[in-house]
């Protein structure tokens, strides 16, 4: 029903607002609320809109297979393509796309010192800090793994979340912490990921999104292939041992570059509905 009143909706405004030049979706799906539009369509690709979640509950399997194809539908529709990771891209089976991570603000995440942003937030000097980037009631990012993992590890570190904590302050936390933990059943590009490593927080993940890709050449990072909480405890120890920040060059993610590329494909797909030249 929200469906269909948000087409309702959207279809009216562009009957009586015809200001806008184009249309710009995120998530693969939501191009079904805009078709058909008289002006161009650009879907950008986040992750949960292409490939399926790892639950084996029926209804929940049979609900994301649909929208994996309503989103390949959607994708050929529209006159250009976006993915935040490379590997969520080559899901379309063949559909051309380009990839534009979402960008990380350098002003607010870059390396603090460590004590003096505990100092800020009034955490303990001494103990080992996990930094876990999302809402533990959100399923997908599986936090009760997380939970575990920190009770097996020997430092038994603080566990803190970012739930409810405004953007302005996240660096901050990822400052005061010692590593970041991510347990999700799937990702596309988490961008807790990319402003933890502009910050210099070491990152421990299963394999999941583009963590992998994004972390293969940084010591201090780790990408377990598993989903064990003593596998994932034992990496942590290791971790908290080595006491490394990471050091890493984050200019392909500045978001002043990003958005360059972003509005690039905003004049390429104007110039192509100027011109009544299709295809992707």
């Amino acid at each position: 029903m929200n469906y269909l009143l948000a087409w309702a909706r959207f279809h009216l405004q562009s009957q009586i607002l015809t200001a806008h030049d184009l249309v710009h979706c995120h998530w693969g799906y939501l191009p079904l609320v805009v078709f058909p539009s008289a002006k161009p369509v650009i879907v950008t690709l986040h992750g949960g809109d292409v490939y399926e979640h790892r639950n084996n509950r029926r209804l929940i399997k049979y609900r994301e297979r649909l929208v994996g194809i309503v989103t390949k539908y959607c994708a050929r529709r529209a006159l250009r393509v976006i993915a935040v990771s490379k590997h969520l891209g080559t899901q379309l089976g063949g559909i051309p796309f380009k990839v534009i991570p979402n960008g990380v603000d350098p002003s607010l995440f870059y390396p603090m010192d460590q004590q003096l942003a505990r100092r800020t937030l009034g955490l303990p000097a001494h103990k080992k800090i996990v930094l876990f980037g999302a809402a533990p009631e959100n399923r997908v990012k599986n936090f009760a793994l997380a939970k575990i993992v920190c009770c097996l590890s020997r430092e038994r570190p603080m566990l803190l979340t970012l739930n409810g904590v405004p953007h302005e302050k996240v660096a901050t936390y990822m400052n005061a912490s010692d590593a970041l933990l991510l347990t999700s059943y799937r990702e596309g590009s988490p961008d807790v990921v990319k402003e933890a490593l502009a910050c210099g927080l070491p990152v421990l993940s299963v394999d999941v999104g583009d963590v992998a890709e994004r972390t293969h050449s940084l010591s201090g990072c780790k990408v377990v292939q598993s989903y064990d909480p003593k596998v994932l405890s034992e990496e942590l120890d290791i971790m908290f041992s080595s006491r490394k920040r990471i050091s890493v060059s984050i200019a392909d993610l500045d978001q002043t570059n990003t958005t360059a590329n972003l509005l690039s494909i905003y004049n390429e797909a104007l110039s192509i509905q100027s011109s009544g030249v299709e295809g992707h």
